[in-house]
């Protein structure tokens, strides 16, 4: 079964289409401010799953783990874009990629 990366939670962080995700931390505009936490979803596949960061790079501050977790307390504003993927637990493994637009606003 394909797998698919699901829009992040807490939806009031969130928006986009279908493969790209655009995540707003910290709208506040609070930089050094409260910890950000951002759960990506799954769908389909063999759990468990692991995540990667496949390209690009983070805010200053922020990381992401191999459980789909956006975390971290962002240091400076910008814009970061990066993929990251999800790939299963299947032999062979199945995988998924998304595009995500990180504004620390």
């Amino acid at each position: 079964m394909a797998l698919t990366i699901s829009q992040p939670s807490p939806a009031s962080v969130q928006s986009g289409t279908a493969g790209t995700i655009t995540l707003t931390v910290d709208p506040a505009g609070r930089v050094g401010g409260a910890s950000t936490a951002i759960a990506l979803g799954v769908t389909g596949g063999t759990a468990p799953y692991t995540w990667s960061l496949v390209s690009g790079a983070l805010p200053p501050g922020m990381t992401f783990g191999q459980d789909g977790h956006l975390g971290g307390i962002p240091t400076a504003r910008g814009t970061a874009l990066v993929v990251v993927r999800a790939t299963d637990s299947a032999l062979p493994p199945s995988f998924a990629d998304a595009s995500l637009t990180v504004v620390v606003a």
